[in-house]
């Protein structure tokens, strides 16, 4: 091998690199005779770093929902009680489905009362759950890819789904760490309380901020959709609507291809208005004779 002068490139962590005084070396001999510069020894270095950085940053093995459920305990009934059902298995497992296929969470698989959080939404009450039929990434992520890597029960009732989403918002690529935690009901197998833990440490600073400004601006959307359904209810209890279809319809005797309906109104209501006609011609007819009586 060539000896090298003491302005020549040196080894450091095993990669070649210019010297930081002096004139640079213009060109080295390999070990193989063949000529190198070391512009290309950089270049090989940066495609080396890419390399071992695509590497470390490859998708994980992804179960799918009929992958293995850790800690799953299939042994519901002893001889005096049951503390489990197989429905617990199928919610799990169908979560997963609906978060391979990008979908929202199927209200069938929750209690009426059902309670979720992300630390920045929460919201009672599945029926929210049907306002939109794809999720915020689904929404707001171009081209999302959905990744499972564990399912497990932490006890009977309740279960932990680690899922990834990657993508991109606008022109950033986007990696998002998503910890789904739920409680159910033991017999039934319904959801009732619904946790998502969203880690963007995977992403650069500025994808992980616009993810969260993705995250915040969704929320207060449908934190403000709450409101107003939240107001028009009470304004419905209070002001409740005449239903103005409860007449009877009754058939048209000189065409029998048409109806007339004949409202129903309140019988204190009609009894008021004849009592109040009947009283205003006893006072114009009293009026009126008294008026009769000033002539001459």
């Amino acid at each position: 091998m060539a000896l090298l002068q003491s302005h020549a490139s040196v080894p450091v962590n095993g990669v070649l690199t210019p010297p930081r005084t002096g004139k640079p070396t213009q060109s080295l001999k390999s070990c193989t005779g063949s000529t190198v510069t070391a512009p290309t020894i950089q270049r090989s270095s940066r495609r080396a770093q890419r390399t071992l950085l695509k590497a470390q940053t490859q998708d994980k093995p992804s179960l799918d929902s009929s992958g293995t459920i850790q800690n799953l305990s299939t042994n519901y009934c002893d001889d005096f009680q049951c503390t489990s059902s197989p429905a617990v298995e199928q919610t799990v497992r169908s979560f997963a489905a609906d978060i391979l296929a990008c979908r929202r969470l199927n209200m069938a698989w929750c209690q009426p009362d059902y309670k979720y959080t992300d630390g920045i939404r929460s919201f009672e009450g599945r029926e929210k759950l049907t306002r939109t039929n794809q999720p915020w990434y689904n929404q707001k992520i171009t081209k999302p890819k959905t990744t499972i890597s564990k399912m497990q029960m932490l006890d009977k009732g309740t279960a932990q789904i680690d899922w990834r989403v990657v993508g991109s918002l606008g022109p950033i690529p986007v990696d998002i760490n998503i910890v789904s935690v739920f409680d159910m009901n033991l017999l039934t197998g319904r959801i009732t309380n619904h946790r998502d833990t969203v880690d963007t440490s995977p992403c650069s600073p500025p994808a992980a901020l616009a993810v969260n400004a993705s995250r915040l601006s969704w929320s207060v959307q449908q934190a403000a959709q709450d409101s107003r359904e939240t107001l028009q209810q009470k304004i419905d209890e209070k002001f409740p609507k005449m239903d103005q279809n409860s007449g009877a319809a009754y058939q048209d005797p000189t065409d029998p291809t048409k109806f007339f309906q004949t409202p129903q109104q309140d019988k204190n209501f009609d009894e008021g208005v004849t009592l109040a006609t009947i009283a205003a011609v006893i006072w114009l007819v009293f009026k009126t004779y008294a008026e009769l009586e000033k002539l001459p």
